[in-house]
């Protein structure tokens, strides 16, 4: 990611900027309205999975809410300050105190749940039908056709392993042995 003046990392396009501790006083308990800050690590398969619903969150309510996040490797003050035990770990900030905490990924709907008890006007843009279906058209165009019909026979183990990883919709595999 590139560097910002401010010294956090980020990309003002909708990226989630990522905060270090000289630069978190500044940003989230200076801040004037509602934070967001999600506590990661690069490791964490949940963390990764909660992004895009941070980024979109971010992107429909920028002018509602801030979005951050803190690498826990990289920031181990600030974690140990919070009392972050788990990850992803989510704290909502506002006028320099923490107000509510939210530990684990929670689905889509529930994140918004949670940021609207807090922050009620916000929102997202998109349905959680029209990520579907821009999953699905994605995974259609990066994979062979055979890979959703019934006979996946033709479907190399790496090509399905990397169909499963990237895959934002469910995915179900029955193999039967001969």
């Amino acid at each position: 990611m590139a560097q910002h003046p401010a010294g956090t990392t980020g990309d003002a396009s909708g990226e989630i900027e990522q905060l270090t501790v000289a630069h978190f006083d500044e940003r989230v308990m200076q801040a004037n309205g509602p934070v967001l800050v999600e506590f990661t690590a690069d490791w964490c398969t949940p963390c990764k999975q909660l992004l895009p619903h941070l980024i979109d969150l971010k992107a429909d309510n920028h002018d509602l809410l801030d979005v951050v996040s803190v690498d826990v490797d990289a920031e181990e003050e600030l974690s140990a300050t919070y009392e972050v035990q788990g990850l992803p770990a989510l704290l909502l900030f506002r006028d320099g105190a923490v107000i509510d905490r939210l530990n684990g990924a929670p689905p889509r709907l529930n994140l918004l749940k949670w940021v609207q008890a807090h922050v009620p006007q916000a929102t997202f843009k998109r349905s959680l039908a029209d990520l579907h279906a821009t999953a699905r058209n994605q995974v259609e165009s990066d994979f062979p056709r055979h890979a959703f019909s019934n006979d996946i026979s033709q479907v190399r183990p790496p090509e399905l392993e990397r169909l499963i990883a990237t895959s934002a919709v469910p995915v179900v595999v029955i193999y039967l042995a001969d």
